[in-house]
C-alpha cells in the first residue's frame, strides 16, 4: 500500500512539475527550483536520492538554505513546504516500507538531516513561488564510521529497520559519575517530525535527579510566540504549543509538569523532588528545521534532613543548627513554612544571610502591577494569641543581607513565598542559623556558642560532625570550641577525619603535626589546633596540618572530645569556604575487646574474653594501662597467636602522648614473650607518670593472647629539680636480680615471677625457693618467739600472784597463834 501511494504521488508530481524531477545516485549540490527555470512558475519538484553506498551507509542532507512558505500559529505549513519521505527495507532486504518524516517550511539556515534509508524522496511545493523561495541542499552518503567520527553526538539508531517512534522511548535506571546523556533523534542533526519520545528516568529510593546545567545542554525545538519572547520563563512555558520538551515529576503521572522548553536556549539546572521523572519530546507534523536538544542527567544522593523548610523544629531534638534551603524545583505560587518551637523557658535566636543571584530581572507583562516581589521571606513572632511580623526580605533586592532576630516567646514562624517558582530551588539562596537559649540571663546572645554535646545510641550510632557550621562565628578574632560525643558505657568510639583545612598561614609543618605534645608546646598559640581527647582526658592526637586523607582514631572508653583552638582569624574568612573546614565521621561500636583486670601494681588481659563471631573479619582493640609514679611496665605475653601479615596484624605498645610504639610484635606464634620499655634501665624522674596504650590489630578473628603486666619501680631516680642528681629510690622494697629494678614486697613469692627476666630467662628470680624459704622462716621464727613470751608472761604473773597470796595467808596465821597464846597464858 505504501508503494502504491508513493507511486501515485510521484506520478502526480511528474504530471505538473514541468520536468522538475530527477534521480540522483551521487553526491550533489541541489537548488530547488533549478536556476535554469528562470521566471517559470514551478509549483512542484521531485528528487529521488539513491543510497549508492549500500548497507551501513547513511544519508547526510546539509540544508544550507531553506526559505519556503511559512509556519502558522497552529504549527502547520502554508504557502509551501518541502516534504521528505524515506524508503527502507528489512534486514533480509525483502520487505520495503515508506515513511513520511515531516514537512518543513519557514526560513532556516545551516541544518543537517542524518538518515538511514535505501532512498529518500524530496517533494518541493509552493503556492506562489517567488525568487527567494528556494532550497539549497548538499547531499552525500557516508559510511557508518565516518558519520560517527564527523558527528560525535550522533545517537540515531544504527538499525535502519527500527523506526524512531519506537526507538526513542527509553528507560534510564543508572548513570555513571559523569552522568547520562539524552538527545533528540538524529542529534546533532535535525530531528524528524510527527514523533513523541518519552525518556523515563528512575533511580534508587532516597535519591534525586538533576538534569541540565551543563555548558553542552541546549535546545533548539519549535518556536516561541513573538509576543512572549521577553516574558518570564514560567510564562514562556505556557506558550509552547507545538514542538516542545516537557519535564514531569514522577513516572506514571503526567499531571505535575516541572518545566517546558521551546524555542532556542540553554537547558537550566532542574532538580526533582523524588527519584523518578519523565522527559517528553513532542514534534508536530509541520514546522521549521531545528537542531533538537542535548540534556545531561545526574543522580543526586539526597540526605534526610529534619531541618528544612516545611518542618517543625523543636529544641528537644535540635538545640542549634541550620535550616536548609529548598533544594528541588517548586512551581510558581509556591509557599511553605518552618516552625521553631522551644521549651516554655526558652527563646529563639536566628541569624539569616540572604544570598541573591546576580541575574537580570526580565519584565513580565502577565504579572499584576502590585506584585513587586518574586520571592519573599517573612519572620513572625508566633504566640498563642496570633502572629506578629518582625522581619521580611524580598529577593528583588540585589543586596546580600545579614540580619538577626530574637523571639519574645518560645516560638518563631518562618514563611517563604515564591511568585516565579524555581527549577532547582536556588533562585533565592539563604543561610539560616537558629539557636534555642534559656532566658534566665535576660539578654540576647551576641554570638551563638560553638560548644556542643552529642549522644550516640542504637538508633543513631553514627554522626557526621562538621565543626563551625555557622561560619558567621569566624567573624571573631579567636575561637575556642568544644565538641563532646558520648556513647553507651559498653561501647567505644571510632573517629575518622574526612577533611581538615586550616588557614595555611596558621598551620604547622608535617613533622610538627606528628608530635602529640605539640598542643602542650604551643603555649604562644603559634598554630591553630584541634585536639582529640580520650575518655580520661589524654590527648589521642593534636592536629595542626590540613589534610584530605582519611585517618582513623579509636578511644579506649565511651567518650571523645574535640577542642578547636583558632587564633588570629582574618576578618573575611567566613566568606572563604576553602578555609576552616573540619569534617569528621564518628561511630559507636560495641566493645568486644574486654576490660583489663587491674590491681595497684599488676594486671591481666585475656583476649578474647568470649568467642568471636565468625563474620567478624577485622579486629582493632585498644587498652590503656596506667602506672604509678616512677614505675615502668613489664609485659609478659603467653599463648600469642597472630596472622602472618605483619602490616595488618600486630600487637603494639605505645606510651601515651607518643606517636610511634616502642614495641611491636607481629607474625608470632609463641608461648611466652616479655616486652620492656625502650628506656629500660635509665633513671626515672620522680614526678613521671606513665600510661601505655596496647593495641591489637588483626584482619582475621583468629588472634589470641594472654598478657600480664607488673609495675616495676626504678632503683635509681632523677631529681625533678636537677636532672643530673641521681638518688636511690626509697620505695625500693625488693631488689630484682638485674640490679636496676624493684618490686613491692607483697609481690615476692606470690606464685608468679614479677621481676624482669631479661637475660635471666628460666631463673625463678623473686619466686626462688631460697628467697621464699628465707622469708617464710623469718616469719615463722617471729611467730614462735611471740607465743613463748606470752606464755612466760602468764606463768610469771601467776607465780607472783601465788607468792603474794601465800604471804598474806602466813601473816594472818601468825596473828591468830599469838592471840591464842595470850589467852591461854592468862
Amino acid at each position: 500500500m505504501h508503494i502504491i501511494s508513493c507511486t501515485f504521488l510521484l506520478a502526480f508530481h511528474v504530471a505538473f512539475a514541468y520536468e522538475c524531477i530527477k534521480t540522483i545516485k551521487t553526491s550533489r549540490r541541489l537548488r530547488i527550483p533549478p536556476a535554469s527555470e528562470g521566471g517559470r512558475k514551478v509549483f512542484n519538484c521531485t528528487y529521488h536520492l539513491i543510497n549508492y553506498g549500500g548497507p551501513n551507509h547513511m544519508f547526510e542532507l546539509n540544508f544550507q538554505y531553506l526559505d519556503l512558505g511559512r509556519v502558522e500559529a497552529n504549527g502547520s505549513c502554508s504557502g509551501g513546504y518541502l516534504k521528505i519521505i524515506e524508503e527502507t527495507t528489512d534486514e533480509l532486504r525483502v520487505l520495503k516500507s515508506t515513511r513520511e518524516i515531516g514537512r518543513f517550511c519557514g526560513k532556516t539556515k545551516s541544518n543537517t538531516l542524518l538518515r538511514f534509508a535505501d532512498s529518500i524522496y524530496l517533494f518541493y511545493y509552493s503556492d506562489y513561488p517567488k525568487k527567494e523561495n528556494q532550497v539549497r541542499i548538499r547531499t552525500s552518503v557516508l559510511p557508518k564510521l565516518i558519520a560517527e567520527d564527523r558527528f560525535p553526538g550522533l545517537t540515531h539508531s544504527m538499525n535502519p529497520t527500527i523506526p524512531e517512534y519506537v526507538d526513542c522511548d527509553k528507560l534510564i535506571q543508572s548513570c555513571s559519575k559523569t552522568g547520562c546523556t539524552i538527545t533528540s533523534p538524529g542529534f546533532p542533526g535535525s530531528y524528524i517530525r510527527a514523533i513523541v519520545c518519552r525518556y523515563y528516568i528512575s533511580f534508587n529510593q532516597g535519591s534525586q535527579i538533576m538534569i541540565g546545567g551543563n555548558i553542552l545542554d541546549e535546545y533548539d525545538v519549535g518556536t516561541m510566540e513573538e509576543n512572549c519572547k521577553k516574558c518570564d520563563r514560567n510564562v514562556q512555558q505556557t506558550q509552547c504549543r507545538n514542538d516542545r520538551i516537557s519535564v514531569f515529576e514522577g513516572r506514571h503521572d503526567f499531571t505535575e509538569e516541572i518545566v517546558r522548553f521551546c524555542g532556542k536556549g540553554s537547558i537550566p539546572k532542574v532538580v526533582s523532588r523524588g527519584n523518578e521523572i519523565v522527559i517528553e519530546f513532542y514534534a508536530s507534523q509541520d514546522g521549521r528545521m531545528h537542531k533538537g536538544f542535548h540534556i545531561t542527567v545526574h543522580q543526586l544522593l539526597s540526605k534526610i534532613d529534619e531541618t528544612r523548610l516545611g518542618k517543625t523544629i523543636k529544641s528537644e531534638n535540635h538545640l542549634q543548627g541550620y535550616i536548609r534551603p529548598i533544594r528541588h524545583w517548586y512551581p510558581p505560587g509556591y509557599s511553605t513554612e518552618a516552625w521553631l518551637i522551644g521549651k516554655p523557658s526558652e527563646k529563639v535566636w536566628i541569624q539569616v544571610h540572604y544570598k541573591v543571584k546576580d541575574e537580570k530581572i526580565l519584565p513580565d507583562p502577565y504579572r499584576k502591577k502590585e506584585e513587586t516581589c518574586k520571592e519573599k521571606w517573612s519572620i513572625y513572632e508566633a504566640a498563642e494569641i496570633g502572629k506578629e511580623l518582625i522581619g521580611s526580605h524580598c529577593s528583588d533586592n540585589r543586596e546580600n543581607i545579614i540580619r538577626s532576630y530574637s523571639s519574645k516567646s518560645n516560638q518563631l514562624l518562618i514563611e517563604f513565598e515564591s511568585v516565579q517558582g524555581s527549577t532547582d530551588g536556588t533562585s533565592s539562596d539563604f543561610t539560616l542559623f537558629f539557636l534555642f537559649y534559656n532566658d534566665s540571663s535576660g539578654g540576647v546572645p551576641q554570638e551563638p556558642p560553638c560548644s556542643e554535646v552529642f549522644h550516640l545510641n542504637s538508633t543513631q550510632p553514627r554522626l557526621s560532625l562538621i565543626l563551625l557550621q555557622n561560619r558567621l562565628l569566624l567573624r571573631a578574632k579567636s575561637l575556642s570550641c568544644s565538641y563532646k560525643i558520648k556513647a553507651n558505657d559498653n561501647e567505644r568510639l571510632r573517629l575518622t577525619t574526612k577533611r581538615i583545612k586550616f588557614d595555611p598561614i596558621r598551620q604547622c609543618s608535617s613533622s610538627e603535626n606528628n608530635k602529640n605534645n605539640l598542643c602542650s608546646l604551643n603555649v604562644n598559640k603559634q598554630y591553630d589546633t584541634i585536639k582529640l581527647l580520650d575518655s580520661d582526658g589524654d590527648i589521642i592526637k593534636c592536629i595542626c596540618l590540613s589534610s584530605t586523607i582519611s585517618t582513623t582514631y579509636w578511644t579506649t572508653g565511651s567518650e571523645i572530645k574535640l577542642l578547636a583552638d583558632l587564633t588570629n582569624i582574618y576578618p573575611n574568612s567566613f566568606k572563604d569556604r576553602s578555609l576552616y573546614q573540619f569534617e569528621f565521621e564518628i561511630e559507636a561500636l560495641e566493645n568486644n575487646c574486654g576490660v583489663p583486670q587491674e590491681s595497684t601494681h599488676t594486671g591481666k588481659i585475656v583476649f578474647p574474653e568470649k568467642q568471636l563471631h565468625s563474620s567478624q573479619h577485622e579486629i582493632d582493640c585498644f587498652w590503656k594501662v596506667e602506672l604509678p609514679k616512677t614505675y615502668q611496665p613489664v609485659f609478659k605475653i603467653s599463648q600469642l597467636t597472630l596472622d602472618k601479615y605483619c602490616k595488618e596484624s600486630f600487637l603494639s605498645f605505645t606510651f601515651s602522648g607518643e606517636s610511634e610504639p616502642y614495641s611491636r610484635l607481629c607474625n608470632q606464634n609463641q608461648n611466652s614473650n616479655e616486652v620492656l620499655p625502650s628506656h629500660w634501665g635509665e633513671p626515672q624522674f620522680e614526678s613521671r607518670s606513665s600510661k601505655v596504650i596496647i593495641r591489637l590489630r588483626s584482619i582475621r578473628p583468629t588472634a589470641r593472647f594472654v598478657l600480664k603486666w607488673t609495675s616495676v619501680a626504678a632503683r635509681w631516680l632523677l631529681s625533678s629539680n636537677d636532672s643530673k642528681t641521681i638518688k636511690e629510690n626509697d620505695e625500693c622494697e625488693f631488689r630484682c636480680k638485674d640490679g636496676i629494678s624493684c618490686i613491692p614486697k607483697y609481690l615476692v613469692c606470690d606464685g608468679a615471677i614479677d621481676c624482669p627476666q631479661g637475660s635471666y630467662l628460666g631463673e625463678p628470680l623473686d619466686e626462688a625457693p631460697e628467697t621464699c624459704l628465707l622469708i617464710t622462716s623469718r616469719d615463722y621464727i617471729n611467730i614462735n618467739w611471740t607465743i613463748p613470751v606470752l606464755i612466760f608472761t602468764v606463768i610469771l604473773a601467776t607465780i607472783l600472784l601465788t607468792i603474794l597470796c601465800c604471804k598474806k595467808s602466813r601473816d594472818v596465821n601468825n596473828v591468830g597463834v599469838s592471840t591464842f597464846n595470850e589467852k591461854h597464858y592468862l
